[in-house]
């Protein structure tokens, strides 16, 4: 089942979104299980919204690509996944 995921970082700017997603935005087009991608500025910080195949697909790509670009001391984004029964795309 398909899962929504929105990622809330707190502190984070646009430079710093822009910087991580560059190194690994090619790599999430090819990355199993995903789908969609939108990113924006939200009160104090950032919000990832994306749409994956599976919270496992999503998970299995955060930790190879993203964890490892993350500083040790950067705040970690509070996440929250729903499962979607369906949705719709321009074709």
């Amino acid at each position: 089942m398909a899962v929504l995921i929105t990622d809330e970082v707190p502190g984070m700017t646009k430079e710093a979104y822009e910087g991580l997603h560059a190194m690994f935005d090619a790599s999430s087009r090819e990355a199993p299980g995903f789908i969609f991608h939108a990113a924006g500025p939200i009160d104090g910080g950032w919000q990832i919204t994306e749409v994956w195949e599976s919270q496992q697909d999503r998970d299995a790509f955060f930790e190879k690509y993203v964890t490892p670009l993350l500083p040790a001391d950067a705040p970690r984004p509070n996440t929250t996944m729903r499962e979607i029964v369906s949705y719709t795309t321009r074709p």
